[in-house]
Formats: structure tokens, sequence, C-alpha cells
């Protein structure tokens, strides 16, 4: 819906929206102090540059927030939040998901 591909569905989008804003305060936690310790294939800027980090962090979570306000209109706007959304926020996107696979690998290098 967002890139024009499939028509606008006003639920498919708030639930999709909602699912999305979920899954964008999650891995923030994993972030902590002390998590740079250790193996890890985390980008270092997120340890050099963690304000940054957590500047990207918190636009994520606040652009997100601003998707699910979209969606609950039921109007196309939510296909233009949905793209600004995604232009603020692909500096974030590689950068956690690599993250994110490191955490789960340390976690469970030994199960």
């Amino acid at each position: 819906m967002a890139q024009g591909r499939v028509p606008f569905d006003a639920k498919a989008a708030a639930d999709n929206a909602a699912v999305a804003d979920s899954m964008a305060k999650l891995p923030w936690a994993a972030f902590g102090e002390g998590t740079d310790k250790g193996e890890t294939q985390a980008k270092p800027e997120v340890w050099k540059d963690s304000a940054k980090f957590k500047e990207y962090a918190d636009k994520l979570q606040t652009e997100m927030g601003k998707v699910v306000a979209a969606s609950k209109t039921g109007s196309m706007t939510v296909q233009e939040q949905a793209r600004r959304h995604r232009a603020r926020c692909s500096k974030v996107s590689g950068t956690v998901h690599t993250m994110q696979a490191t955490k789960y690998r340390a976690r469970n290098a030994g199960a």
C-alpha cells in the first residue's frame, strides 16, 4: 500500500502500523550500557556516537507514532506517512538489523 502497488485498505494499514510501531520499540534495550563488550557485529558507529544512535532510535519511534496516527484516519495520507517514515529512518534500519542479529546469535551461541 505504501508504495501504491496494492489498493489502500484502511484496516490493514492500521493493523500493520500498530505492529510496526510495536516492533520499532523492541531493539533499543539490547544496546544499553555495557552491551558494547565482547564479540559484536554491530557497526562501530553505534558505540562511537551513541548519542546519534539514540537520536535515530527516538526518531524511528516518533515517526512510527505518526504512521499509526495517520493510519487511524483511514485516509490515503497513510501512504505519504509511510514514505516519509521510510526516508527518515533508512539510516537506522540496516544498523538495527545487524545489531539484532548479532545479539540473537550471541544469546544462542551455546544452544
